[in-house]
């Protein structure tokens, strides 16, 4: 059968059009869902920005000693700066909508400088199509503020490797206190820097300015609050929803069967503990019960692997109140609404189904040919205009494994799902290119 051959010229004509609409749904999304009732954890941030607002501090505060845990720190102070300036949360959608609509360009700029011009249409166009990067702009979460900064570090780093390694660090920090992900981009960059032969102070820039910013950063809140924090602490109750008797490997079971008494999340007498204790307990629980089931703590991955990519509507859940998830285990709902529901997440996902089966296929041809040519295999490593396409891989399976240590729901793929939108470019864009 003969492909068919779509010019550069055609792919550009559609990565505009693609570019228009998407400015114009952002805005009308923006406007529309202006004011828009927001529910955990985007609720849980804008307590904590309006309480630190209250007592005229920044967060965490003095009062915050005996919270359950230290959450995004980054993002409710950014919050907590809308409020002081605008006293509203309302223009946090106008900020998203703008970091969204950057990152379209980052996307662009990252795909043609590790493939090519083609390519970088064909991400635009994918990019622009996928739901979440509409439904996810009036939310008031930490998706899109992680996701801008830790990208727009990386594109700076690619874009400037001598001069813009030490503004990448700051904002890889940044993005640190917003979700402590950001280590992993670091990491990623790191192996770019290392597979593009770059001197040995350009590594040492990028992580001075990242560890220098966040010891600021842990030293202002141990002056003001007591502890030296310079992101969230979640760290332990993330873990323990997932290494308890009762837990499955996802958050929705955890949050529905195991927050009462005799649950492992559960702490008798927890406001007599601190953040820093709770977290220590929480840890230590997991641990134990890891290292006396490690067989059924290895088994939630594969379900967890499910569920982190099963669609791409998580933003729902963060306006309405309830996840797909949930819907669909609720007994108050008919076997027929449950129908429409599962038939409206493949209406809005679609796009991103799409992405990840064309991503899929470029790395089952990218690792068939390493396989069959040791050259082929040695040259990823060798060559440093692969540097760049061995970064992003790195980033997606180190982030996938590293998150599903931890409890999962299908929104933690959102800051990975740039790469796949990257790499199902590039096979698309091989697909319509006559040779």
């Amino acid at each position: 059968m003969k492909k068919r051959h779509v010019s550069e010229q055609a792919w550009k004509r559609a990565a505009v059009w693609a570019t228009v609409i998407f400015v114009v749904m952002q805005v009308v999304t923006v406007v529309l869902g202006y004011g828009i009732r927001q529910y955990p954890d985007a609720l849980s941030y804008m307590i904590l920005a309006y309480r630190s607002m209250g007592v005229d501090q920044w967060y965490p505060t003095t009062y915050d000693e005996y919270s359950r845990f230290i959450f995004a720190p980054g993002f409710v102070n950014f919050l907590l700066l809308q409020l002081k300036l605008f006293g509203t949360f309302n223009l946090n959608a106008v900020f998203n909508m703008l970091m969204s609509m950057a990152m379209m360009g980052e996307v662009y700029a990252l795909a043609h400088r590790f493939f090519n011009r083609r390519t970088a249409y064909v991400a635009v166009v994918l990019f622009a199509l996928l739901y979440s990067n509409y439904a996810g702009v009036v939310v008031n979460g930490t998706e899109i503020p992680f996701l801008f900064t830790s990208l727009t570090a990386f594109w700076l780093l690619v874009r400037f490797p001598r001069h813009g390694v030490v503004v990448a660090g700051v904002l890889f920090a940044v993005s640190q206190t917003v979700r402590p992900l950001a280590t992993l981009f670091v990491a990623a960059a790191l192996v770019y820097l290392f597979l593009q032969r770059s001197r040995w102070w350009q590594h040492v820039a990028l992580v001075a300015s990242f560890a220098a910013v966040l010891v600021v950063v842990g030293l202002v809140n141990q002056h003001r609050m007591g502890y030296f924090v310079y992101q969230s602490t979640t760290g332990g109750v993330n873990l323990v929803m997932t290494a308890a008797d009762n837990a499955d490997g996802l958050t929705s079971t955890f949050l529905r069967n195991g927050v009462g008494p005799g649950s492992a999340r559960y702490i008798k007498n927890a406001r007599h503990y601190t953040f820093v204790q709770r977290d220590s307990i929480w840890k230590a629980r997991a641990v134990d019960w890891i290292n006396r089931h490690p067989a059924k703590y290895i088994s939630f991955f594969p379900k967890k692997w499910v569920v982190l990519f099963v669609d791409d509507t998580w933003a729902d859940r963060l306006i309405r109140g309830h996840g797909m998830t949930s819907s669909l285990r609720s007994q108050r709902l008919s076997v027929q609404a449950k129908v429409w529901l599962v038939a409206e997440m493949l209406l809005k996902s679609i796009t991103y189904y799409a992405v990840c089966v064309l991503f899929v296929v470029q790395l089952w041809r990218g690792a068939r040919r390493v396989i069959r040519s040791r050259s082929h295999a040695r040259a990823l490593f060798t060559d440093s205009r692969h540097a760049g396409k061995v970064a992003l891989l790195f980033l997606f399976f180190a982030g996938v494994l590293a998150t599903s240590i931890f409890a999962v729901g299908p929104r933690y793929h959102y800051p990975f799902l740039f790469i796949m939108v990257i790499w199902a470019a590039y096979a698309l864009e091989r697909a319509t290119l006559r040779r």
